[in-house]
């Protein structure tokens, strides 16, 4: 397999996942550098593909990042997903309405792995839930 044909495709902008109805206003994020994982080796040397859902926090205007899960297509891109938001650069930019400054919670970066030019997103059945550091994660 030639491998310089991988790609990893950034599927969306970082989005605030549903939750339960605040009366809290949320802060902006802005992004400075975008999450770019390293296509896993044995994905690519299988031809697999994939897709992946990470949810996070930013707190301190973006400086530390908590990565809460990774729900991908396949358990094999799930470090990589994990790693690329933690390695990105986000900013918190406060709304003057919000009750907490510097922090915006329960986020998610939409991450397509992929060895074609395009994605073809029929046909996935199943997302399996990633463990961080050996232990299983709690959504």
């Amino acid at each position: 397999m030639n491998l310089r044909y991988m790609s990893v495709v950034l599927v969306g902008l970082v989005c605030h996942a549903p939750t339960a109805l605040s009366e809290e206003t949320a802060n902006d994020v802005e992004i400075i550098r975008a999450p770019v994982p390293d296509y896993p080796y044995l994905a690519a040397m299988f031809g697999a593909e994939g897709t992946c859902s990470v949810r996070f926090s930013l707190y301190e205007y973006g400086d530390r990042i908590e990565v809460q899960s990774a729900m991908c297509s396949d358990s094999v891109f799930c470090e990589a997903a994990e790693a690329a938001v933690k390695s990105s650069r986000l900013r918190v930019i406060d709304h003057p309405a919000t009750e907490t400054p510097g922090e915006r919670r329960n986020l998610v970066y939409p991450i397509a792995f992929t060895l074609q030019d395009h994605m073809d997103l029929i046909g996935i059945v199943e997302d399996h839930e990633c463990t961080l550091g050996g232990s299983p994660l709690v959504s």
